[in-house]
């Protein structure tokens, strides 16, 4: 079995040996966050589970990210708990084959961009960067055809050329990028640094 770590009544019933009532917190995976196991229940998992781990806020994010990204599978952090655990090296028992059972599908929408952009940052495919131009006609131009050249996809651009920290005529320049992964996004930032530009990659 299967509990977030930081809701883990069943884990701790166990060390116990009888149902143990803990704090609920907010967790991604609110389908099997119990402050305590029920009587029947717990009786069952003594007698025939052999282990129960847990898993952290972030693997379980991630586990969601990949079920997503890599079996075009929308799965509740309930339900993606047992990828996170066999991601996570949680899993002792040695098998050629594992069966996991991803059940439930009840996850916000807003949860789930959240959890691709944050799973695209650590892939490399969305990285932020930086940079300080001189605010003359062709500067920007001249940036953008760089990345252009290069293949990566600006999502977002905010052009501030009212930064009181800066002198009147530079402008600060900062981009989205989504690139194919991050050997990508370093060519990309390398071959921005060949040209002259000071990047500073903030994402």
């Amino acid at each position: 079995g299967v509990q977030t770590s930081i809701c883990p009544s069943t884990i701790r019933s166990l060390e116990q040996g009888s149902p143990a009532v803990v704090e609920v917190c907010h967790t991604l995976a609110d389908g099997i966050a119990v402050n305590r196991p029920g009587d029947l229940n717990f009786s069952i998992i003594q007698k025939y589970v052999d282990d129960v781990v847990d898993v952290d806020e972030e693997s379980i994010a991630s586990a969601i990210f990949n079920l997503l990204d890599k079996a075009n599978i929308i799965a509740e952090g309930s339900g993606a708990v047992p990828l996170a655990a066999l991601m996570e090296g949680r899993i002792t028992h040695r098998a050629k084959r594992y069966i996991l059972i991803i059940s439930g599908g009840n996850i916000e929408i807003n949860t789930i961009d959240r959890i691709l952009q944050r799973g695209s940052i650590r892939m490399g495919r969305l990285i932020r960067i930086e940079v300080d131009l001189l605010d003359v006609p062709g500067s920007l131009w001249n940036l953008m055809g760089i990345v252009a050249r290069e293949k990566a996809n600006v999502l977002h651009i905010f052009h501030d050329r009212l930064n009181l920290e800066k002198p009147l005529q530079v402008s600060r320049v900062k981009l989205s990028l989504e690139t194919r992964g991050h050997d990508h996004a370093k060519d990309v930032v390398s071959k921005l640094r060949e040209a002259g530009y000071d990047i500073r990659q903030t994402l």
